[in-house]
């Protein structure tokens, strides 16, 4: 094997760290990568890889370690060394994933997210990990914009917040807040649930796209103490009818990392978008 081969730690962070620079060409890929080989060039970077898809079909990609798979193995993964093929299966699950945030942020065509659901969900942890994927998208929790807006200081969740302000005072900073969130492009924002309950902020988040995070109220109460489950069944109440306005709507299992529930939010916006009216909108740079 050409050139030096790095630990698999270092192997995988060097690999991963390279995924955002992949060529057009691998654009769409969703078949499964074998690793083979390593070929490192200068400065520890890989100097040339390639990677396979199911039907054989051999693709070159300098930034992706792979390949060699020939038409009808039925292990993709055979003839590997346990460690080649745990790393193999890591950057085959990264690259997927990777290819799957590229194709939504192109259907998203720069417009924001606007993110609802109950609190207990954990949706400012998703939201997070759904900007961190593309890339060049910010992260805005409104829970935080709010009580910097109101001078409130930092607060650890939306039911302090409430209780420090009151509710109908909160929702007026909050309609504010929205007036200026409006205008921004490339951001995903996470919302308190009762955002839904007011007609003039369905036209600001009607900008964007809004996605409704749904989860089971029981596994909610269980994983957290903040909220009670007799008060998420009352927000519940409230907000179902105009949770089902939302573009997307996405259950989701809460025991899943919440890397994996932000790919199947991912996964669900392509989907819908492609499918409704809503993905072939514009947004102005």
């Amino acid at each position: 094997m050409p050139g030096r081969r790095p630990t698999m730690a270092a192997a995988a962070l060097m690999t991963l760290a390279t995924m955002s620079y992949a060529p057009t060409l691998c654009y769409g890929y969703q078949g499964t990568i074998r690793l083979t080989s390593l070929h490192w060039g200068v400065k520890n970077t890989p100097s040339s890889c390639y990677f396979a898809s199911d039907d054989g079909q051999r693709r070159s990609c300098p930034r992706l370690v792979g390949l060699n798979m020939k038409k009808g193995d039925k292990d993709p993964y055979k003839g590997l060394s346990p460690e080649d093929k745990q790393k193999g299966k890591q950057l085959a699950a990264a690259w997927i994933k990777m290819d799957k945030a590229a194709e939504c942020k192109t259907i998203l065509q720069q417009r924001s997210i606007y993110l609802v659901g109950l609190p207990a969900i954990g949706i400012e942890q998703i939201g997070s990990l759904i900007a961190r994927r593309f890339e060049n998208y910010r992260y805005l929790n409104m829970h935080d914009v709010i009580a910097s807006a109101s001078g409130q200081g930092e607060v650890e969740s939306s039911k302090e917040l409430i209780s420090k302000m009151g509710e109908e005072a909160f929702r007026e900073v909050e309609e504010a807040v929205l007036d200026q969130l409006q205008a921004l492009l490339r951001s995903v924002i996470s919302t308190d649930a009762g955002v839904v309950l007011r007609p003039s902020n369905w036209g600001k988040m009607n900008q964007g796209i809004v996605v409704y995070v749904e989860a089971d109220i029981d596994k909610l109460a269980a994983q957290q103490s903040i909220w009670s489950k007799e008060e998420l069944q009352d927000i519940q109440a409230r907000c179902s009818e105009m949770f089902k306005q939302a573009d997307v709507k996405v259950k989701i299992d809460v025991g899943n990392a919440a890397d994996n529930i932000a790919v199947s939010i991912i996964e669900s916006m392509t989907r819908e978008l492609k499918r409704s009216k809503r993905g072939s909108g514009s947004a102005s740079p």
